[in-house]
């Protein structure tokens, strides 16, 4: 049990890093830059162009979120799995007329 506590740890610091590298990455060039040049220099694209980081990031986020507490992610209190029931009210709604903006 002690194992699966410190790899899901492992798993959340890391994830988080990977999220938060791709804004810091941002802001440290940006400020190496704008005092380099004298004037701001910053790239607005980098969190984009790093995107992967932050995919990859997210999935080792959610991953250690599904190991420190499964039985959150398995069903709600009828049973049914989260997902179908998020995807039944959807289309309870779409029936109804109503449209999300």
């Amino acid at each position: 049990m002690a194992k699966k506590s410190v790899f899901t740890r492992v798993l959340a610091v890391i994830g988080t890093v990977l999220v938060w590298f791709p804004i810091l990455a941002m802001i440290l060039t940006g400020v190496v830059g704008s005092v380099a040049r004298g004037k701001l220099m910053m790239d607005y694209l980098m969190p984009a162009e790093l995107f992967p980081s932050i995919l990859i990031g997210g999935a080792l986020l959610i991953w250690a979120a599904v190991r420190a507490k499964p039985h959150a992610f398995q069903s709600t209190k009828k049973g049914t799995p989260l997902g179908e029931r998020l995807v039944w009210w959807r289309g309870v709604e779409l029936k109804k007329g109503s449209r999300a903006h």
